[in-house]
């Protein structure tokens, strides 16, 4: 019962992964985007090697959770399907892998659409221009 009543903060079960590679002017990526609201991610575009501004970007995995550090104020957080197992996102989109035995992944989404929440993500991004530069950095969540 007492291990019931212990707080516990996301960064006890969560573990930032970064898979980065360098970008192949050969190779397409399919890119990745996150929707506002907790609607997760989506395929933005394929674009070529040649195509992408970065010199690397980090691939996701299927049960990765993940979130837009821009967009987290409006709610970007979320998982990665199946479908979207082996597809690249930008340095803008941290990575995570969680502890299942801990925690449920899908009430990690619905904890942060919780209004409650979603004002101490807002109240905790900083930046140059508010509302479209505004970062949520790791250190916070």
């Amino acid at each position: 019962m007492e291990e019931l009543a212990k707080e516990h903060r996301v960064r006890d079960f969560v573990q930032q992964i970064d898979r980065f590679e360098q970008v192949d002017p050969e190779k397409e990526y399919q890119l990745l985007g996150m929707r506002s609201r907790i609607a997760g991610p989506f395929i933005r575009e394929t674009k070529q090697g040649t195509e992408v501004s970065a010199s690397k970007l980090n691939k996701v995995k299927q049960g990765d959770f993940i979130y837009s550090r821009l967009f987290a104020w409006q709610g970007s957080f979320g998982l990665i399907p199946a479908e979207m197992d082996g597809c690249y996102v930008s340095n803008e989109f941290p990575i995570f892998n969680l502890d299942n035995e801990k925690i449920i992944s899908e009430y990690l989404v619905y904890w942060f659409a919780l209004p409650h929440i979603q004002k101490h993500v807002e109240a905790d991004c900083s930046g140059s221009t508010p509302g479209t530069r505004n970062r949520y950095k790791e250190f916070f969540f």
